[in-house]
């Protein structure tokens, strides 16, 4: 048996080849309905418990930027739910290759309220993570091209 896969332990190389299966990372607003087409089974989570940046943070960066994100990494329950987020992913990857599942594609939906700040956080600071071997990250945040 295999030791564990750490995956805070390096950022993840994001390069695609030919043997590479996508790990889907998608953003979204609760307000503005549910991800289409639907996030793989059990892996949608809501991420509102996650207290929301100040006000004038809100109003100058979104979750993409380093200063939003790094503000809300100080948070000791927004690392914990990512954490938490990351070990379900990694969980869940895993049980694809003990059973030796042909999956090309898995796709998470990490969602808030507004889908632009802590949503989006969440699933860049997922992304920089390694995650196993094979696996290549695309992230998508369906919010942020909509106004507020």
């Amino acid at each position: 048996m295999s030791a564990p896969f750490n995956f805070f332990d390096a950022p993840t190389d994001s390069g695609m080849n030919s043997n590479s299966r996508r790990l889907i990372l998608n953003s979204y607003s609760h307000r503005r309905g549910p991800l289409r087409p639907a996030p793989t089974e059990g892996l949608l989570f809501d991420v509102r418990g996650v207290p929301n940046p100040p006000r004038e943070l809100r109003a100058e960066y979104n979750g993409t930027s380093p200063e939003l994100r790094e503000y809300l990494m100080q948070d000791e329950a927004a690392r914990k739910r990512v954490g938490d987020i990351a070990a379900a992913i990694n969980s869940h990857l895993e049980g694809i290759r003990q059973r030796g599942d042909h999956v090309d594609q898995v796709t998470v939906g990490l969602g808030c309220e507004l889908g632009k700040n802590r949503s989006v956080a969440c699933a860049e600071e997922l992304a920089r993570l390694r995650w196993p071997e094979g696996w290549t990250v695309e992230v998508r945040h369906r919010e942020l091209p909509r106004p507020r």
